[in-house]
């Protein structure tokens, strides 16, 4: 090595150890994702009626599940509400508002109360003919329409909105009083509305009657242990069918 190599290696050591090291950076840690918001409205099957845990409350433990993260769950159902009930909620109660309008995740289910009180009333004979009842179908789908819009307008564009039809927990008594045949369409009538409001919407319906009753709507739910004790609400088993479906149809496996 010459004489002048050596000052010019000893000059690059020492500008090379002076020279700052580079320290390596982490890349940025990604932000937590958000925790959904679950809202559920409707009636004593939401609330739970009948069970130890309601649909709703186990819907949301499949979304935690499915998103792996923290679900806030709001209830906002109570035991008895018609559509009407529930309709003046959503216009009147500013909790409602607000609650929806940060919802990542709404499910409705309304209307057995209304055709509860009809049939009470035709069955007591303190009604013409039919005519509670064709009022009542005729009050919830006035109802129902108002409810959906005031849903839509609140909540954001990408909430999974979803509803179900409803089931019959009378198939049985019905059909052995020869009653089945005469109030079984008023029924259909209501889900039908359901189903194809729902549709125009966007919102996704559970196929309860369906799981409940059968396709011809004749199975009898108390037979398969899908409704209480009280012969009127799910049992805790129908409450794991419906939010079994709710998981299948809007996502949370």
């Amino acid at each position: 090595m010459t004489r002048l190599a050596l000052p010019v290696l000893v000059v690059l050591a020492t500008v090379a150890a002076c020279a700052p090291v580079r320290e390596a950076v982490a890349p940025p840690a990604e932000d937590p994702p958000r925790p959904s918001r679950y809202v559920a409205v409707g009636d004593s099957l939401a609330t739970g009626a009948g069970a130890q845990r309601g649909y709703a409350e186990r819907y949301a433990d499949h979304l935690r599940a499915d998103g792996g993260g923290s679900v806030r769950f709001t209830n906002f159902a109570r035991d008895g509400w018609t559509s009407a009930d529930l309709l003046a909620a959503l216009e009147g109660d500013p909790r409602f508002a607000d609650a929806l309008t940060r919802a990542d995740v709404v499910t409705i289910d309304i209307g057995g109360n209304d055709l509860l009180r009809a049939q009470a009333q035709f069955l007591a004979g303190e009604c013409s003919g039919e005519d509670c009842l064709h009022d009542a179908v005729d009050a919830f789908q006035t109802n129902w329409d108002a409810i959906v819009v005031a849903v839509d307008r609140l909540v954001a564009e990408d909430t999974v909105l979803i509803t179900m039809d409803l089931y019959n927990p009378f198939v049985a008594p019905l059909r052995a009083f020869g009653l089945y045949e005469r109030l079984q369409p008023f029924l259909d009538r209501v889900n039908e509305h359901i189903r194809r409001s729902a549709a125009e919407h966007g919102m996704t319906v559970a196929p309860v009657h369906a799981a409940f009753n059968g396709p011809e709507g004749l199975a009898d739910p108390v037979v398969q242990g899908l409704i209480a004790e009280d012969r009127l609400h799910p049992s805790d088993a129908g409450h794991a069918v419906i939010a079994e479906l709710l998981a299948e149809h809007a996502g949370g496996s």
